[in-house]
């Protein structure tokens, strides 16, 4: 999987990058989720905290730039919001898929 799928794939990682296990001396894709406080929307689903969720025409590219030092445009994306519709399952816990409710459609900000 390369990095620019990755990115399509998950619109709410804050980095990913290549990192190499040195025990095995693999080379793995690893990333980092940016929480934030838990939106009222979800709050029946979980209420412990939210993934920063980037809207769709996001340009991935800004936000990854270690150039851009204006982190003021940013900041918006800090607030808990829902900025696409989603449509959500249920599932019995992270680790395992298990559906245990008919898919719904959470409605964006």
């Amino acid at each position: 999987m390369t990095w620019s799928h990755l990115m399509r794939l998950l619109p709410l990682v804050d980095c990913a990058k290549n990192m190499r296990i040195r025990k095995l001396g693999e080379v793995t894709i690893g990333c980092s989720v940016i929480t934030l406080q838990p939106h009222h929307k979800f709050a029946y689903i979980y209420l412990k905290a939210n993934p920063l969720m980037l809207p769709q025409d996001a340009k991935i590219e800004t936000l990854l730039d270690s150039d851009n030092q204006d982190i003021d445009n940013f900041a918006y994306l800090l607030d808990p919001a829902i900025r696409n519709d989603l449509e959500v399952i249920e599932i019995a816990k992270p680790s395992q898929h298990n559906p245990i409710s008919k898919p719904f459609n959470i409605v964006k900000d």
